[in-house]
């Protein structure tokens, strides 16, 4: 097996032949769909088709970091004693800026702004950026305790450990024991999706919603919600493929139940991601006014301007490129735009890249969409930004390094460069500027933007009287 294909086939024949989905531990956690796309991952590996590269060093925690998560965990849980119930909960990723630099969850507001103040409640999974103080707490939960009690996930490993064990020793019968993974990790991100269950079927008994409303992956909660009868839905969060995103693409056979760690409901960012795809939920194309892609400029409009599109599993690759580029196109300027989770390398980013005057490093100042329409190309390994210069006609180079081949359905469209190296990154640069042609063609449409009326129309069916 060399080639992802062959790999993907071999593995869904392995879970079928398996009945994977039937598995269970502490017999009511039907848990394959926890680890499923981390083994698949660890096959690719294997065949060198998949890796992660060592991350620049993280966010340290001081007295007063510990200190504040305390208090904001007991004030927490005080507010959601003293919670109402509401119809809607969005289980909110706010790790974008609004215009007053605020944190927000910019997949969200689209739903969010669809409803009055105050008929829905936030549960917030990401709070390291600054939220509004008069907003904060208006009806919003943070997940302090969850980070909290999944410290002690620990104690729940030996409780899996002999289903995991003989799931593992079946995986290595079939593809071999020197496949390299982590045991451990596979355990713990069992117990992490129980814990996870428990504190969301807590805070949902509490809130009875009807609909929960989530931009990201939480299947702990969708196995809670199902349970209580709860509908979920998840929002794309992200580009996503038949080859490798197995969390959104799942065999004919897995259906939806009261029993599964599935939303019922999936909005797409547009009709293309419905067909590329199988959920056992069903889709809807909702669009997104985030992603939509816009067009500001003038189409044959000449920038001298180039934006990378990083991540912090591509940045180490990416500084000492962005360096040697900025050297030799001295006329050029490079945007390196950082994904949002890396709040805790601004600094030293931005501190290695200081001697680079046409070098620009950009956080959440400045959107994907506003810096493809004042760029001639893009440049990344893999990312849903992609998609949207794709969109908009904009050129798009991309490094055959690590995961590249995800987008696979996009590579062979015009004006996408595929190159190997340093080299042929520099050639490819120098072929945009000397051709001269800058006319922006879009090729598809990935987004669309969204669909209010869509979405008030599928609200309709939670507004009657509770039964």
């Amino acid at each position: 097996m060399n080639d992802v294909k062959t790999i993907l086939e071999a593995f869904l024949r392995f879970e079928k032949e398996e009945r994977l989905f039937d598995d269970t531990v502490l017999g009511k956690f039907h848990y394959w769909n926890q680890v499923r796309q981390y083994l698949y991952e660890a096959l690719l590996g294997h065949y060198g088709l998949y890796s992660y590269d060592p991350l620049i060093s993280g966010e340290k925690w001081d007295t007063k970091k510990k200190l504040a998560f305390f208090k904001d965990l007991v004030r927490n849980e005080v507010r959601l004693m003293r919670s109402k119930k509401k119809e809607v909960v969005f289980v909110c990723t706010s790790r974008n800026m609004n215009e007053k630099g605020y944190a927000t969850d910019s997949l969200i507001e689209d739903y969010r702004n669809s409803l009055p103040a105050g008929a829905y409640h936030q549960v917030e999974l990401f709070n390291n950026l600054t939220f509004d103080p008069e907003t904060k707490y208006a009806d919003r939960y943070f997940n302090q305790l969850l980070i909290f009690i999944q410290k002690f996930s620990f104690l729940l490993i030996p409780l899996v450990s002999k289903k995991v064990d003989r799931l593992l020793a079946r995986y290595a019968d079939r593809f071999g024991s020197d496949v390299k993974l982590d045991a451990r990790f596979t355990k713990k991100m069992i117990a992490d999706f129980i814990l996870q269950y428990y504190f969301f079927r807590r805070v949902m008994r509490k809130i009875r919603p009807r609909v929960v409303i989530a931009s990201q992956w939480t299947t702990g909660m969708y196995r809670a919600c199902n349970e209580l009868g709860i509908d979920c839905v998840e929002l794309q969060h992200g580009s996503f493929s038949g080859n490798y995103t197995l969390m959104y693409d799942y065999p004919e056979y897995v259906e939806f139940s009261g029993l599964s760690s599935f939303p019922k409901y999936f909005f797409t960012f547009g009709e293309y991601w419905n067909e590329i795809t199988h959920m056992p939920g069903k889709k809807l194309s909702m669009g997104n006014s985030y992603l939509t892609t816009k067009s500001t400029a003038a189409p044959d409009t000449r920038f001298d301007a180039i934006v990378f599109v990083s991540n912090k599993d591509f940045t180490p690759i990416f500084l000492p490129i962005v360096k040697s580029c900025a050297k030799k196109f001295g006329s050029v300027t490079f945007y390196f735009k950082l994904h949002s989770p890396e709040y805790e390398y601004l600094d030293k980013i931005r501190a290695e890249l200081a001697d680079y005057k046409n070098v620009e490093v950009i956080y959440n100042e400045r959107t994907t969409n506003e810096l493809l329409n004042v760029c001639d190309a893009m440049f990344t390994i893999h990312s849903t930004v992609l998609y949207q210069a794709l969109q908009l006609g904009v050129k798009a180079i991309i490094l055959k390094r690590k995961y590249y081949w995800i987008s696979e359905d996009a590579l062979h469209l015009e004006d996408v460069f595929l190159v190997n190296d340093e080299k042929e990154l520099f050639d490819a640069i120098e072929g945009i500027y000397r051709k001269g042609d800058f006319k922006r063609q879009p090729k598809k449409e990935f987004f669309k933007p969204f669909d209010r009326l869509g979405f008030q129309a599928f609200l309709e069916r939670y507004k009657q009287e509770r039964p």
